[in-house]
């Protein structure tokens, strides 16, 4: 690999680097992922802003969202039993064709 290359090459790792920075931490943005960078857009006091401030609180929402499978635990859940049977034939369908006068 040549030095203009590798120069080259170093510039654009650095590049990358400072971007990613910048869009995850800097500038007031806060920590990443906690969507305090979003809300610093909402004081533009655009719609497109405040409907993607919105959108993103309701993406946090789903984010925090946890599953409690201690449910699947409970004696009552585990002494639950299929009702019923499983069909072996197929319902009758209808005519071939619909639209035909009876």
């Amino acid at each position: 690999m040549t030095f203009k290359n590798l120069l080259i090459a170093v510039i654009v790792i650095l590049a990358l680097g400072t971007g990613l920075y910048y869009i995850w931490r800097g500038k007031g943005s806060g920590t990443a992922g906690d969507g305090s960078g979003v809300s610093s857009l909402s004081a533009i006091n655009t719609p497109y802003a405040e409907e993607l401030a919105r959108e993103v609180a309701e993406f946090d929402k789903i984010r925090k969202i946890s599953l409690n499978f201690a449910l699947f635990d409970d004696r009552l859940f585990k002494a639950l039993h299929p009702a019923g049977q499983v069909a072996t034939t197929s319902p009758e369908r209808g005519r071939a064709n619909p639209f035909l006068p009876f």
